[in-house]
Order: structure tokens, then C-alpha cells, then sequence
């Protein structure tokens, strides 16, 4: 399949020639961006950089965003990410589903795509974990008058009536008389007192 069936990705550029009297559509590479692009793929590759880091150091050296509205901005992190996973820069090109040999220049080799997309797929676990805040107790505290387990949500070292509480089976704030009565603030120890441990033999 030659070119690209849509607006070719950064480091291409969509051209129009005349080939035996017909408007064919070709795909070249773009002389500003292509070996900026290509030294994207090399540095993520390298596991040394962030995605918000290669952005920055990528836009320091001169790769900014074909599309954006405002001449010389950087590519955005979400675009550099779609940059970093697209098979089009190893020469594929993937229309309806389906994935064909393109007749465009590959800018870069099939084993750093491979690397790029190993690393993507570790900071993305990685991710994962730097997101939630899991608390040291989760799943270990149980209500010592009601029994039902404690939900914890982030709040600063202290234990309220909604950081720390218990359930009913539909969510909500259990409000039986057995149930904790809300006050302004618990220490975590209090909750721990007052909490049936698990992890106790």
C-alpha cells in the first residue's frame, strides 16, 4: 500500500505527483523533523527519560508540532506517545484494521521500535503504581463494633468519619447504630484501637 491513506505522522509529509498523467498521493520524509523524530525513538529507547522529559528535550532541540495552532509549540505528551507506539515509522501502514507493507521510507529499525515499545509497556505498569495510594492497612481493618472492613481515602496523617469508615454492602456509609459516629477527627491510632487487625494471630 503506498503512502498513507490519512495525514501522514510527524517526520512525513503528504505530497501530490504526476505519475503517467495521474494525481498520485506519496509520503516523504519531512527534512526539519525526520532525524528529530528518529532521535526521539533513540532516547526513549535509552529508559533514561519520561515522557514529559523527552518532550522537553526534544522541543530544546528543535522538534516542534506540525499541527498545533501556534508555530513552534512542542508535541504534546499524548501525540508523542502516539508518535512512539505507530508501526508507520518501520514502514507499516495500518488502514481499516489491518496492516500492510508500506511503500513510504522506514525511519527507523524494526529492533528500536521494539525497545521503544518494551519501555512504553514497563513505565506503564510502572504508572499504574506511582498512581494510587495504597495505604500500608488496606484490606486489614475491620469495624470493632460492626464488623464491616474500613475504606481508606488519601487525606493528610489523620482518620475521619469519610477517610476512614465502614460500608454497607451498596457503598454507603453505614449509619446503624453499631457504626462509628462521625466526629471531626480520629488519629490513626484511634482507628487502629478501635479496629480489629487481621494480621494478629
Amino acid at each position: 500500500m503506498g503512502g498513507s491513506p490519512t495525514k501522514a505522522p510527524i517526520s512525513y509529509l503528504n505530497v501530490r505527483e504526476k505519475t503517467a498523467g495521474k494525481d498520485i498521493g506519496k509520503v516523504v520524509l519531512d527534512p526539519e523533523r525526520a532525524l528529530l523524530v528518529r532521535e526521539t525513538f533513540r532516547l526513549y529507547a535509552t529508559t533514561e527519560y519520561s515522557l514529559p522529559e523527552l518532550q522537553s528535550t526534544m522541543h530544546a532541540k528543535g522538534l516542534t508540532s506540525p499541527y498545533a495552532h501556534m508555530p513552534g509549540a512542542p508535541v504534546s505528551v499524548s501525540k508523542l506517545t502516539e508518535l512512539l507506539t505507530n508501526p508507520f515509522y518501520i514502514g507499516i501502514v495500518q488502514w481499516g484494521g489491518a496492516r500492510y507493507e508500506g511503500q513510504h521510507m522506514a525511519l527507523i529499525p524494526q529492533s528500536l521500535f521494539d525497545r521503544v515499545q518494551e519501555t512504553l509497556r514497563a513505565r506503564d505498569v510502572a504508572g499504574v503504581r506511582q498512581r494510587r495510594h495504597e495505604h500500608y492497612l488496606k484490606g486489614l481493618l475491620h469495624c470493632g463494633e460492626c464488623g464491616r472492613r474500613l475504606s481508606h481515602s488519601l487525606r493528610a496523617s489523620t482518620c475521619t468519619s469519610t477517610a476512614w469508615g465502614s460500608a454497607d454492602r451498596r457503598g454507603r456509609d453505614a449509619a446503624s447504630p453499631t457504626s462509628w459516629p462521625a466526629t471531626p477527627r480520629r488519629s490513626l491510632r484511634t482507628c487502629i484501637d478501635r479496629s480489629s487487625y487481621l494480621g494478629r494471630g
